[in-house]
């Protein structure tokens, strides 16, 4: 902080700004914490809706052995946004608290469906430091912990290159997990066939296609998915952060109806102490309310547009002014770097 002139210490926190513990200076967080902040720091709403929660003496933290009302409403609207379901496909959904457990489970779901164990990532992605997560990423989060994938099957191939997956690709491989657009790697836009081809690829193979949505999903791209933009429908999505409201930790491994066949034998193989919280539920489904329905007639998704079109045009502007510092501009909706 100090090599870079940076003396602040967060404190009061409301909408689009942050002010620092003196309040003597206020920022505006374009940041949003990988999308935490999507609706902003303290919405109201949501603060007021958890408030009302703690004092709802049917309403906790809730155990995970043990199903709610707030649990089967909320995994039910979310399973009815998710790509393909207007259609025939029928999503299931397991709660959390973060994105990394969210992918842990999504990586097990799949090694046991498929009875193999090779996992396909990206170079420069990310999905979590936690077990599988942190297997799944660059040497710089695992080295410091001596966890390396030298003798693992877990690989990494570069970004938007289809043939170098296909190198890659054997009768061992269970999944390619990937987010549709890596922000750790700068916000790397696909090319527009690029998840077709590897829609196509999985199904030849039977590998499982997991999309990791956690920074780019709940409406920060102009869709409730981003994967939506590429017309693909994953057999997995992980989302989480935004699905916080910036008030509750929550997270959720969705997949397709097919891979429940996992848990037919134990229901309980994975069970976390705080496998989504009845609390955070409420928080979350004002959020997915937001959300819905995905037309012109929902003020979020045409604020995130219309101000989408507003940042393109002035830092375009900026770019050609400052050419030798902005090199490259990427962008889908409100997910820009």
């Amino acid at each position: 902080y100090k090599s870079n002139g940076l003396n602040f210490v967060m404190g009061k926190r409301e909408g689009p700004f942050l002010y620092d513990c003196d309040n003597n200076h206020k920022i505006y967080n374009i940041h949003c914490n990988g999308g935490v902040f999507n609706h902003g720091h303290k919405n109201k709403k949501a603060v007021g809706l958890l408030k009302d929660s703690l004092e709802n003496d049917t309403i906790d933290i809730g155990n995970q052995y043990f199903s709610t009302v707030l649990k089967k409403k909320l995994t039910k609207k979310i399973a009815s946004t998710l790509p393909g379901s207007k259609k025939s496909i029928k999503w299931r959904v397991i709660l959390g608290t973060s994105g990394g457990v969210a992918n842990d489970l999504a990586i097990k779901i799949a090694t046991l469906y498929t009875n193999s164990t090779k996992i396909i990532s990206a170079k420069g992605g990310y999905h979590g430091h936690s077990g599988l997560s942190l297997k799944t990423g660059d040497k710089t989060y695992r080295q410091p912990f001596n966890i390396n994938n030298r003798s693992s099957n877990f690989v990494q191939v570069p970004f938007n290159d289809i043939y170098s997956i296909k190198q890659n690709v054997d009768e061992n491989t269970a999944a390619i997990i990937l987010e549709t657009s890596p922000a750790t790697l700068g916000m790397v836009i696909p090319s527009n066939r690029y998840y077709k081809d590897l829609r196509e690829l999985c199904d030849e193979w039977g590998i499982v296609l997991i999309i990791d949505e956690v920074q780019t999903g709940m409406g920060r791209s102009g869709k409730i998915w981003a994967i939506e933009h590429f017309d693909i429908v994953p057999d997995m999505i992980i989302a989480g952060k935004g699905l916080s409201c910036s008030v509750y930790p929550m997270s959720m491994t969705c997949f397709q109806d097919k891979f429940s066949v996992v848990f037919k034998n134990d229901p309980y193989i994975h069970q976390p102490l705080y496998l989504g919280s009845d609390l955070g539920c409420v928080v979350t489904n004002y959020l997915f309310d937001q959300l819905s329905p995905v037309d012109d007639r929902n003020e979020f998704f045409n604020n995130i547009n219309s101000l989408s079109v507003q940042w393109k045009e002035k830092i375009t502007l900026l770019k050609h002014k400052y050419h030798d510092f902005i090199v490259d501009f990427r962008q889908l909706g409100l997910f820009m770097g």
